[in-house]
């Protein structure tokens, strides 16, 4: 069966300007030889253009996620996140509602909404509950194993990238990592472990430059006092690393206070830097060196993905969304840093 994208690729177009030809868009302008050809090729290609009704605004969205609150107030990066997303949803006169995947059926629900947004890693038992409606399922904050789905998420490469451009600018030559695995509790009882992908770039990138060293990388879970003790422990074995990637502002804010407590000085003897950005890595007594990984572009890809979705994309994109170190005091003397 002949594609939009089939037509498009034939027709040097894109897929937008293909599915608005084909639907007679009377607003959209372009070249009548444009018109003429892409109508040309659907008909020599017995494409089935669908009804108009097909593409109309679709408003009713179902917000799903298997973060509980719990979770979510202590990674302000979630809690974020799901705060933007009900923003800019509602601000477009959108109907959004909030499902914790765990207390319902996606069968259930699955023709009540137009699209589904996805916060954050699920289960594997959940994504298969969505395989019937991947072309309306989009992924935020992840993205699945399966690549059946549209999905946005952080280029945590880019990020990692950077932060080890910084070190090598400051000479420095070990690193090591205080991160955290996410466990999530399937339908039968069975527990799925989701590794950090910063860890995992972090170990590759660490393992390349000859500068990663096990006893140096410690995962636990996302709060500070986990990453308090986790920083004890590293510095009770002694032999410190120069600088630690930690997964996030909250769990730096518990390693620096270790750091702190036992009189070890930051930049000077272990340098930090961090994720997310957040209101604490700002105001931290020492200002974390921190990516920022761009929660309102992540957002409005959001609707970028739906409105090719309504103009005819039959097709899943993964979309990596560009982030920035921000430097800050935890590894920089310079005052000015804030």
């Amino acid at each position: 069966m002949t594609t939009l994208k089939e037509i498009a690729n034939l027709a040097n177009v894109s897929i937008s300007t293909v599915s608005r030809i084909l639907n007679n868009d009377n607003d959209f302008i372009v070249k009548d030889e444009t018109r003429h050809l892409v109508k040309k090729i659907a008909k020599e290609k017995n494409y089935n253009i669908k009804s108009k009704s097909k593409i109309t605004k679709k408003n009713n969205i179902a917000f799903l996620s298997e973060i509980s609150d719990s979770n979510q107030i202590s990674n302000p990066y979630f809690s974020k996140l799901s705060n933007t997303i009900t923003r800019e949803f509602k601000s477009r006169n959108y109907n959004i509602k909030y499902f914790y995947l765990s207390l319902i059926s996606i069968n259930e629900i699955k023709n009540d909404f137009d699209f589904f947004i996805v916060m954050g890693h699920i289960s594997d038992n959940f994504i298969k509950d969505l395989i019937d409606i991947k072309e309306r399922v989009i992924f935020i904050g992840s993205s699945p194993t399966s690549v059946n789905f549209d999905s946005i998420k952080p280029n945590f490469q880019y990020a990692i990238k950077q932060i080890f451009n910084d070190l090598l600018n400051s000479k420095i030559s070990t690193v090591g990592f205080i991160g955290a695995s996410s466990l999530f509790k399937s339908k039968k009882d069975v527990y799925d472990i989701y590794l950090n992908e910063r860890f995992l770039i972090f170990k590759a990138v660490a393992q390349e430059l000859g500068m990663y060293d096990a006893k140096n990388v410690l995962n636990g879970a996302y709060d500070i006092d986990d990453a308090y003790n986790l920083m004890n422990e590293l510095i009770d074995r002694g032999d410190l690393s120069q600088a630690y990637i930690i997964a996030n502002d909250q769990m730096a804010v518990g390693a620096m206070k270790a750091l702190i407590d036992k009189n070890i000085s930051i930049p000077g003897q272990v340098r930090i830097y961090s994720f997310d950005n957040t209101e604490i890595a700002k105001y931290s007594p020492i200002s974390i060196t921190s990516v920022d990984l761009d929660i309102e572009k992540m957002v409005e890809t959001i609707f970028f993905a739906m409105d090719s979705r309504n103009s005819g994309r039959d097709y899943p994109i993964q979309f990596s969304i560009a982030n920035t170190l921000i430097k800050r005091e935890s590894t920089s003397i310079d005052k000015n840093l804030k």
